[in-house]
């Protein structure tokens, strides 16, 4: 370490100002410490947090072992507006990082020690809570945005996006390509969900890409050099992921509720994951309708592939489904 280190990492704010209110989810706490205006004006957050336990995983790693591990969503960070007094705020983005792996001079330090020397009191439920258990939320207003007036009690709003909420279902379904099929479970407010798969087919990645690669609107966009480019590295990633005279697995499906699924295939997820594996593909499938034969949103779902051309039945889980959740805004 050197002068010049500590120069460059010494923050400058033309302003400061110290917020101290305490947000309460159900049985979680969060705490508002106040706002900073320098570069950018910046709002933060501390809360205690749980550090993901390293699962301790008997046997070979597989794929349902991973997808097991729910990540936590920061619901901050997933957070549009934010209006104290007549003032509402826009927010840019934000970052959030667990005190536990900051430097004794890193910035976030450097939050907190301003913060208590413009007067912010740490709540006494926070006092004695261990850094390893404390986690420094970072938004960041958009460009522009001043430093509200606030005083004590004053009400401030958050305004939360649209998002949605995974749920695991680990129900065993076999799949039958060609064929129909329904099913029923219960999700997680106990209400019972009927799906229908109104299809189950192959898709042919190989062909899809050639016919796309020969559409002469490329040649439009790119150069011919650039597009020979981008085929060879697209078939590399096909080749790798999927390969030729091999397909992946589509499932058109309507469920009763307002909810995506999403199948994997028992081999799937009894397989463990391919740690040299240098590219992934993602395939998302629309179905040409909107609704299906019960009147009810079509959707389409990919299985991990790949599969053989002569597969009839596939045994495989609706693992989990999403639940959206509209936008909705807290007073505090």
């Amino acid at each position: 370490m050197n002068l010049a280190y500590l120069e460059e990492i010494c923050q400058h704010w033309d302003g400061i100002l110290v917020i101290g209110r305490t947000i309460t989810h159900t049985d979680r706490k969060s705490h508002i410490i106040g706002m900073t205006k320098g570069e950018e004006t910046c709002l933060y957050l501390i809360e205690p947090y749980e550090q993901a336990e390293q699962t301790r995983r008997s046997g070979k790693e597989t794929h349902r072992k991973h997808l097991r591990e729910k990540e936590e969503k920061i619901c901050w960070l997933n957070c549009s507006e934010i209006c104290i007094g007549t003032q509402t705020m826009r927010i840019q983005g934000g970052s959030a990082g667990a005190l536990a792996f900051v430097s004794p001079e890193g910035e976030e330090v450097q939050v907190l020690l301003e913060m208590m020397r413009a007067g912010w009191i740490v709540p006494e439920w926070l006092r004695e809570v261990d850094f390893e258990r404390l986690r420094l939320v970072q938004l960041r207003m958009e460009e522009g945005t001043i430093l509200p007036r606030y005083i004590s009690d004053m009400p401030i709003t958050i305004r939360h996006r649209k998002d949605t909420v995974r749920h695991l279902l680990e129900k065993t379904v076999t799949l039958s390509v060609g064929k129909t099929k329904r099913f029923i479970f219960m999700d997680h407010t106990g209400e019972q969900v009927t799906c229908y798969i109104n299809r189950v087919l192959f898709v042919d990645l190989w062909k899809d890409a050639e016919e796309r690669f020969a559409d002469p609107r490329y040649r439009e966009l790119v150069t011919e050099e650039q597009l020979e480019e981008i085929r060879q590295q697209y078939y590399e990633t096909l080749a790798e992921n999927c390969p030729k005279g091999s397909y992946y697995v589509v499932v058109e499906y309507e469920c009763s509720k307002e909810i995506g699924l999403q199948f994997y295939s028992k081999e799937f997820l009894r397989s463990a994951p391919v740690g040299n594996r240098c590219s992934a593909m993602m395939v998302i499938w629309k179905p040409e309708q909107a609704l299906g034969e019960h009147g009810l949103p079509l959707r389409g779902a990919v299985l991990e592939g790949p599969f053989a051309a002569d597969t009839v039945k596939i045994p495989a889980e609706a693992f989990y489904y999403l639940e959206k959740l509209p936008a909705w805004e807290e007073t505090i």
